[in-house]
């Protein structure tokens, strides 16, 4: 691609009628190569907000058009001065023109109509050295039994935006008599789209540990034997007392690998606000009319071949035991098989919802809660009847449909014996921006 001359740069602001964009430009960078550099101001925001950027150009007099689909690094404002790179080159390989016109608008983020997504590219595998990071506002395009790049060679991520206060514990809000306590977030994130996959996991290290082996399926159905020192190596996990995280280990090389010092299994706290998806204390997603999804849209349990299933044959196809990722509905936030399919590690350790709110009122613990880590390891043992075990989210293809719900929440152990270990659980990715 050659020098693109940006002749004039439109701007507009899909905001509050105090919202403004000023001092906007476009320049490709020099020495000449494939990104374009948008420069733009914020003006009238609050100091909080958070835009989602969209870029457009034109050209042939403005009779072609381009939307821009590949970035840098995240398309997101915030009040003040900005800068979005484009990646020209990925979206029009070998494109030509001495009269682009670029075009910004910032529209509020809201987590349900604006998509920010990280995409990594782990297609090298294990023992690649780099794992390159873009972003688009682009969902991925995928069929669900598909071995779609997007759930096989690649990551996809989510930003979710937190905004409000949340509940822990029940869907009720908190009251006399029952267990729910209020949070807030104060960071974006981002989380997995998907489940990770036995190909991602075989991409990052080399091998298939799952039970579902059929090798018909068993690309894009996900992990089914996690537990965290397979991420974080023999006796890594020690959140939230010591967040090392060791070179050597999965998670190590990835982070080496992306860039991303904050990659991890979510909290608690930031699974629950990502899986709600804007549910509003329905046990279950609801559909862009406000009804709620019945659960066979939804997930996959029990009720619809999961428990039949015999894992330690590992041969079922993908209409028994854990499904494709992505085969059902997503939530409001674009997030898929957040209840069912294999349950969900997060990095809390576990204590039971009644111990856990006991314990922040006994210890004067202001709510909301800001950014919940889950309490230190031996308190949360103590509390737990003496036993370390992690909390567990989002059930599985065998739980039934009493427990299917947004809410329900339980622990399992660390690590198990190899030849005793259930075929339910697995895990997505979240990087956490700071």
């Amino acid at each position: 691609m050659k020098n693109i001359t940006v002749i004039i740069v439109l701007c507009s602001a899909v905001a509050a009628n105090a919202v403004t964009l000023s001092g906007v430009s476009a320049h490709q960078r020099w020495p000449w190569n494939n990104f374009v550099d948008v420069d733009f101001t914020v003006g009238g925001a609050a100091a909080d907000s958070l835009f989602k950027v969209d870029v457009k150009a034109s050209y042939a007099g403005g009779d072609r058009l381009i939307d821009a689909k590949t970035y840098l690094e995240a398309p997101v404002a915030t009040a003040g001065a900005n800068r979005v790179t484009w990646d020209f080159g990925a979206d029009c390989p070998g494109f030509k023109a001495d009269d682009l016109r670029v075009a910004v608008t910032v529209t509020p983020y809201d987590n349900a109509s604006a998509s920010v997504y990280m995409v990594i590219d782990i297609s090298g595998g294990k023992d690649a050295t780099k794992y390159p990071v873009r972003y688009t506002t682009t969902a991925p395009v995928h069929t669900p039994k598909a071995e779609d790049a997007c759930k096989t060679t690649q990551l996809w991520l989510k930003r979710i935006h937190p905004t409000g206060t949340w509940y822990m514990g029940a869907k009720a809000a908190p009251a006399d008599g029952n267990n729910s306590f209020s949070y807030t977030l104060t960071h974006d994130f981002y989380i997995g789209v998907f489940e990770t996959t036995q190909q991602q996991w075989y991409q990052l290290t080399g091998n298939w540990i799952s039970d579902f082996s059929n090798e018909t399926w068993r690309a894009t159905r996900p992990i089914d034997t996690s537990w965290p020192y397979r991420l974080f190596g023999t006796n890594g996990w020690k959140w939230p007392d010591d967040k090392t995280v060791s070179a050597t280990s999965v998670l190590g090389k990835f982070r080496a690998r992306t860039g991303l010092s904050t990659a991890n299994l979510p909290t608690e706290a930031q699974w629950q606000y990502a899986a709600d998806g804007g549910a509003k204390g329905n046990s279950r997603y609801l559909k862009p009319d406000g009804t709620v999804y019945s659960l066979g849209e939804i997930a996959r349990y029990s009720g619809n071949a999961g428990a039949s299933a015999d894992y330690k044959t590992g041969l079922v196809d993908a209409d028994s035991g854990t499904a494709c990722v992505g085969s059902y509905a997503p939530n409001a936030y674009g997030l898929y098989d957040m209840l069912g399919n294999v349950y969900e590690d997060c990095l809390d350790p576990y204590v039971p919802a009644a111990e856990l709110k006991n314990y922040y009122v006994t210890n004067n613990v202001a709510f909301p809660l800001v950014n919940p880590e889950g309490l230190p390891i031996a308190v949360a043992k103590a509390l737990n009847n003496n036993a370390s075990r992690i909390t567990i989210r989002g059930t599985g293809y065998s739980t039934s449909s009493s427990n299917v719900t947004l809410q329900y929440r339980t622990s399992a152990y660390l690590a198990y014996a190899s030849d005793s270990h259930p075929s339910y659980r697995g895990f997505r990715f979240c990087v956490t921006c700071e």
